[in-house]
């Protein structure tokens, strides 16, 4: 495995989240007590860069926060992480927000404010990658519209820049711009919710042009990875109790992006992705991403496997 120290451009939101566990949500004029609160940074691009960094990798983030004094808060606890937050765009009011209520079983809803990420613009992120030359871009929650025209000029400039792409719920919204910017990139994420609402079948046909990797993460139930050589169906790491799903896919993500960067190899980075999603879930909020010795320790257990089935 290479030693190397690539660089990820992760672009995307900043967030203030604010997590209230529950036993239920509450209705209309109702009020519900938590447990426990959390309150951290968030925004999925950033739980990436912060598990990319926890991976070992060097972390860019292209993001827009606020000029007040909860946006200051969140930029040093970022820089803390190890994240390179020297490049963030400011913009005039406060930090983008998210309430979350997270249930017992891990589900959760939210409710959310975008702030100062509304001032995200393609030219700001263009800037940001070729000042960075970074080997990849991680593309997370941005519209699909909005991807299609930045893809496009990132692949004008570098045909070897590697492009992921996570789009969240804009995937469902936009389905046709989503289509034309999957093509576009290498790897695509996909929620099973995601997948399944826009009517995808498990099919090497949906890898078309530069998309050489489909992955649907299913939580509990694992993930499909989707090659030109295979469609395999790997298991869910397991390790202990889950508190938290919140940014467990981003966790995913970086894993997967991480590792391909170092092995060239789709079977082991979907390995790690699982693995780091699985540690994730038993821990509270972005900054509980795992460190890269607790992979690699599961990673290089003899007797470790994660049951996979080669479904085409």
């Amino acid at each position: 495995m290479s030693t190397r120290k690539f660089k990820h451009l992760s672009t995307g939101r900043l967030n203030l989240d604010i997590i209230l566990y529950v036993d239920r949500l509450p209705g209309v004029e109702d009020r519900v007590y938590g447990k426990d609160s959390y309150i951290s940074i968030g925004g999925s691009a950033t739980n990436y860069a912060i598990a990319v960094s926890r991976l070992g990798h060097q972390a860019v983030l292209a993001a827009c926060t606020g000029i007040d004094p909860f946006s200051r808060v969140l930029v040093e606890l970022l820089s803390s992480t190890g994240v390179d937050s020297s490049r963030l765009c400011r913009a005039s009011g406060g930090p983008g927000t998210v309430v979350v209520l997270s249930l017992p079983d891990g589900k959760y809803a939210m409710a959310s404010h975008r702030g100062a990420n509304d001032a995200l613009t393609i030219d700001y992120i263009l800037e940001l990658y070729n000042y960075e030359n970074p080997e990849i871009v991680h593309i997370a929650g941005l519209d699909p519209k909005d991807t299609l025209k930045l893809v496009e000029r990132i692949n004008e400039i570098s045909k070897t820049t590697i492009v992921s792409y996570d789009p969240g719920r804009k995937a469902v919204d936009k389905p046709r711009e989503l289509a034309e910017a999957m093509s576009l990139v290498n790897h695509l994420f996909l929620n099973e919710r995601e997948f399944n609402a826009l009517n995808m079948k498990l099919s090497k046909s949906l890898l078309k042009d530069r998309l050489d990797a489909v992955v649907v993460k299913m939580g509990s139930e694992g993930a499909v990875l989707i090659t030109r050589g295979e469609i395999i169906k790997i298991e869910a790491y397991r390790v202990g109790k889950v508190v938290d799903t919140v940014g467990a896919g981003d966790v995913f993500d970086a894993a997967f992006n991480t590792y391909y960067l170092e092995t060239n190899d789709y079977l082991e980075a979907v390995r790690a992705g699982v693995i780091a999603a699985g540690i994730k879930v038993t821990r509270h909020g972005s900054l509980g991403a795992p460190s890269r010795l607790e992979v690699d320790l599961i990673l290089g257990k003899e007797k470790f496997t994660l049951e996979t089935e080669r479904i085409e």
